[in-house]
């Protein structure tokens, strides 16, 4: 259950600034790269947000996979001033029903090393079937 004074809901085109604010905030990556990328999700119907107002507290996506038909992948993005209360938790949950009733099987997954996402995907009813490993080469 989200906490009370927020509301979960569809981030539209207009949300573009908030939403590459948070990410920025949230996750640090590029701005022209995090354009692009909500841009997209946005256009797709793909990025759901927890909001206080016009605060994006946290981050959904329900991304429908370009090479595999019916499949979907999950995943989310909390705000650090709001980690640690269950909202990914929750966030997935309501990812994981809103990808049933779609009739979609979906797929989460994360880094190693980040053990809340971890705990907040399993929570979330999610199950470890594969573990995907990176591989690296030396030139010598």
């Amino acid at each position: 259950m989200f906490p009370a004074d927020t509301h979960y809901r569809l981030v539209e085109q207009s949300d573009i600034d908030i939403a590459i604010d948070f990410g920025l905030r949230s996750i640090g990556d590029v701005r022209e790269w995090l354009t692009g990328y909500y841009t997209e999700r946005i256009a797709k119907q793909e990025l759901f947000g927890l909001w206080n107002g016009n605060e994006l507290q946290a981050a959904g996506e329900l991304r429908l996979s370009a090479i595999r038909e019916g499949v979907a992948d999950v995943g989310m993005v909390v705000s650090p001033a709001f980690r640690r209360k269950r909202i990914a938790t929750e966030i997935l949950k309501r990812l994981l029903a809103d990808g049933r009733d779609r009739g979609l099987r979906l797929i989460c997954s994360t880094e190693e090393s980040n053990i809340g996402e971890q705990k907040a995907i399993v929570q979330a009813g999610f199950k470890s079937s594969h573990r995907i490993l990176e591989v690296a080469f030396s030139n010598s």
